[in-house]
């Protein structure tokens, strides 16, 4: 396992402490998981791991429309999840849930996964903030 993907899943258990209870992290699976892969593709886009790794070979040879997804929060958030000046929430939330989701949707690990609609993009990235606070 490359440090990314570790970094990934370590962010899932730190959003599973955050959640609630069990039931809403269920509820909310897809944005975890959305929340999960910006903030890996902001890790490995700083990295010189991001060169040898499964994410490049995912955009760049397998074309995978989930990575590039992912890929494009960036013209929206900045690197702690914080609109960029200027952004409309509801313009973002719409975007995630009509093309992100919908693009993590066409892969087969995540067609059943939950998207909680009423968690705003504030929220969807709440972790990512906390866990950037002091950087």
């Amino acid at each position: 396992m490359d440090s990314n993907e570790l970094f990934h899943e370590m962010l899932h258990a730190y959003q599973y402490q955050n959640e609630k209870n069990y039931t809403s992290f269920v509820n909310a699976r897809m944005n975890l998981d959305i929340e999960a892969h910006y903030a890996q593709y902001l890790y490995l886009k700083g990295s010189l791991e991001y060169d040898v790794c499964e994410w490049r070979q995912a955009v760049e040879v397998k074309k995978s429309r989930r990575h590039l997804a992912v890929m494009t929060l960036n013209d929206y958030l900045d690197d702690k999840g914080y609109l960029h000046e200027g952004m409309d929430q509801e313009l973002v939330n719409s975007f995630v849930e009509f093309n992100i989701v919908e693009a993590f949707k066409r892969t087969i690990e995540y067609k059943d996964y939950k998207y909680d609609s009423n968690r705003d993009i504030q929220s969807n990235f709440a972790n990512l903030r906390e866990i950037t606070k002091n950087c």
